[in-house]
């Protein structure tokens, strides 16, 4: 869970993100990075996860993260994930 946390942390650092290649060079799918992000986003301190660090990464998935709005204003041009949200983009969207 905490590498996890601390990988959405690090993404969320960068200004512009291409979700692809980050995932192939992890060694994750494109959706495992975006959940990442989306976890570091909700909850930028992993000490307030409810049940704490005991809940695994398919609950945080399915239950913590699953159906939140997780929209946001996309800031930046010709990227394949926004640096707020982490939604995918097209190019020039």
């Amino acid at each position: 869970i905490q590498m996890y946390h601390e990988l959405g942390i690090r993404l969320l650092e960068e200004k512009r993100l291409h979700m692809t290649r980050v995932a192939e060079d992890l060694g994750r799918s494109e959706r495992t990075i975006y959940y990442a992000i989306q976890f570091a986003k909700e909850y930028p301190d992993i000490n307030k996860l409810p049940k704490g660090k005991a809940i695994t990464w398919r609950q945080i998935r399915n239950q913590l993260l699953s159906g939140k709005n997780l929209e946001c204003e996309h800031t930046f041009k010709q990227i394949t994930l926004c640096s707020s949200c982490g939604k995918r983009l097209k190019l020039n969207e």
